[in-house]
């Protein structure tokens, strides 16, 4: 067998030459095997160590996850909208601070975000609470179209906590309710002045036209004037009081509102349906004066005026009655027009008539 470890002519080579070419076929051959190994251990310390990253990277988002409850950023705030919805206005809250500490926001939607927080806590009365988020979200976006909404809101919180200091500066800079002193006209007069705002003689004059003539001519002294233009400027100003409270969104106040509006359009109604009605002539008073003559009697007595004694009381007694009429045919005729099933049997039984 041949042996390819020998080199031709090796009985014939010098002892020293045979260890140099040995220990040189040895480097030659290890040189050989580092070229190839430098390569791929180097692949190997770059893969183990994208490894290793992807593991710490996984593993401190887990532990992020698991501290935020194992629910996304937007998960929070899906949550917050539900809570909302259940009137858990603490609870609400509480999931909308996780939302920001978890999202990626502008700063004008951290301040929405901070504008719904601070409504949150007007529902639930905690104004302190609801002032700070407002000032956040100011301080978040200046000039967010919400800023006109975050005004009054801000002047509404300061008033249920009675800082009346802060309140009146704050009516200075934000509120624009009422007339300013620089809009009123050359030749008005100014008779009251309310922080920014004006009390004009325009404006006094007003008010004494929308007042009954009998009470209107009371109002000839100075005096007089004078006690019902305080009280005058004193309403108005409760009831911007009541405003910056949003007083007016009460319940309460909505469904008297409703009741008021609803009672006065229904006037308006009747009034457009009778208007119609011509006025009784003396022919007509005369018939009816004869017609419903125990109506006309003297109290105690029998006897029955004259005509020309009562003919005017005559006359307002007959337009009444027709247009009590003309109202009784208006009802029927609307009652007419749609399907209307009544039930008055029910009203004494406590019957309501509901499904089983």
């Amino acid at each position: 067998m041949h042996d390819d470890s020998v080199h031709p002519g090796d009985h014939e080579t010098p002892e020293r030459l045979k260890q140099f070419r040995a220990r040189y076929e040895g480097d030659a051959c290890g040189g050989r095997g580092r070229r190839w190994l430098k390569p791929v251990l180097l692949a190997g310390a770059v893969l183990l160590g994208l490894w290793g990253a992807d593991v710490f990277l996984r593993g401190a988002i887990a532990d992020s996850t698991a501290q935020r409850g194992g629910m996304s950023a937007e998960e929070w705030r899906e949550y917050a909208v539900y809570l909302e919805g259940k009137d858990l206005h603490a609870e609400a809250m509480e999931a909308y601070e996780k939302y920001l500490e978890t999202a990626t926001l502008s700063d004008e939607a951290r301040a929405k975000i901070c504008y719904s927080m601070a409504l949150l806590a007007v529902d639930a009365g905690d104004y302190r609470d609801a002032l700070a988020k407002l000032y956040q979200a100011e301080l978040l976006a200046p000039d967010c179209p919400l800023k006109p909404e975050i005004d009054k809101k801000v002047v509404m919180c300061l008033e249920h906590l009675g800082r009346k200091d802060a309140l009146r500066r704050e009516l200075r800079e934000r509120s624009d309710i009422g007339q300013a002193g620089r809009d009123i006209a050359p030749e008005d007069v100014v008779l009251a002045e309310i922080d920014n705002t004006v009390f004009t003689r325009s404006d006094f004059e007003r008010e004494l036209e929308a007042l009954p003539s009998s009470v209107r001519a009371g109002l000839h002294s100075a005096e007089a004037k004078g006690e019902y233009l305080r009280s005058v400027v004193a309403r108005r100003m409760l009831v911007e009081k009541a405003l910056r409270m949003e007083l007016d969104r009460d319940p309460e106040i909505l469904d008297r509102l409703e009741q008021q509006r609803n009672a006065l359009i229904v006037e308006k109604l009747i009034d457009e349906q009778v208007a119609g009605l011509s006025e009784p002539t003396p022919e007509d008073v005369e018939r009816f004066y004869r017609a419903e003559q125990d109506r006309f009697k003297m109290p105690g007595s029998d006897d029955v005026p004259p005509f020309e004694r009562v003919k005017e009381r005559a006359a307002q007694m007959l337009q009444v009655q027709r247009e009590q009429e003309a109202m009784a045919r208006l009802i029927e005729q609307t009652l007419a027009e749609q399907k209307v099933t009544f039930h008055a049997e029910r009203l004494e039984s406590g019957d309501t008539g509901a499904a089983p």
